[in-house]
């Protein structure tokens, strides 16, 4: 919103502006998230004066080989598995310690944690201390899983953050999940992208969703625990047509030429 103007003189010597989300799906969301209503107007705006060059592709969905990797095997059994992850960013790292910390509560369920590739060296040793502080068994701890995809389809419940690829992986996977949406630091400029698609989440799959702010590991166990008893059927359907976005960006900028 601070520099609205100037976006919008740039957008008129684009041919075309992808969206990679379904037709009006996120827009509308984002829309009712905003209270403002003048704020919203002016949201609504670019959108509409742009609406000719404006295509939804529907969402990005990751290409991987059918190989399966080792660690499917390992989660492959009957305890099953809580996925957590935070993303590729190096924030909030209380969704880490809290997992961890969580894990004490279910026994031999599987977890896998993922801090993320941009952890810093600290964060990953207090990780493993935690880790190792408990003792923890059933546990395996990694800042980085190369076919990560793959895990959101086996878990059970999954905790992450509303990033993109995560809610696209749950979407498409109709997965049970606890969301814990990233809205800034400190309060200051709050980035309702994540916000805005948590909701989202808990319309379509039922996910719960936990302010950063009130996260502790009783916290998380219980809307771990909610999550596990809840039945598997998705509170709404995802519709097919939404992840379609890798054929229909190509079909589109090949379109131009």
């Amino acid at each position: 919103m601070d520099n609205l103007d100037e976006i919008e003189f740039l957008l008129n010597f684009y041919d075309r502006i992808l969206i990679h989300t379904p037709p009006r799906l996120e827009l509308d969301y984002a829309s009712e998230f905003i209270e403002d209503v003048r704020i919203r107007s002016r949201y609504k705006s670019v959108f509409n004066k742009f609406r000719k060059k404006i295509i939804f592709t529907g969402y990005i969905t990751p290409l991987h080989s059918k190989e399966m990797g080792v660690m499917n095997k390992l989660f492959r059994d009957k305890r099953g598995l809580v996925l957590v992850t935070r993303g590729a960013g190096a924030y909030y790292p209380r969704i880490i310690s809290c997992a961890i910390s969580a894990k004490i509560r279910f026994g031999d369920l599987n977890f896998l944690v993922v801090s993320g590739p941009a952890s810093t060296a600290k964060e990953w040793e207090a990780f493993v201390r935690l880790k190792q502080r408990y003792n923890l068994k059933n546990i395996f701890l990694a800042k980085y899983i190369p076919d990560l995809w793959r895990y959101y389809k086996i878990a059970d419940v999954v905790v992450s953050t509303a990033a993109y690829n995560s809610s696209v992986a749950l979407l498409y996977h109709k997965k049970k999940s606890v969301i814990i949406p990233f809205t800034g630091y400190a309060q200051k400029n709050k980035f309702w992208e994540q916000p805005v698609r948590a909701r989202l989440l808990k319309d379509y799959l039922g996910s719960s969703v936990v302010d950063y702010s009130q996260l502790t590991p009783e916290l998380l166990s219980e809307r771990i625990s909610e999550q596990l008893e809840q039945p598997a059927k998705p509170w709404r359907r995802p519709k097919a047509s939404w992840f379609e976005g890798n054929c229909n960006t190509a079909g589109k900028i090949a379109s131009l030429r």
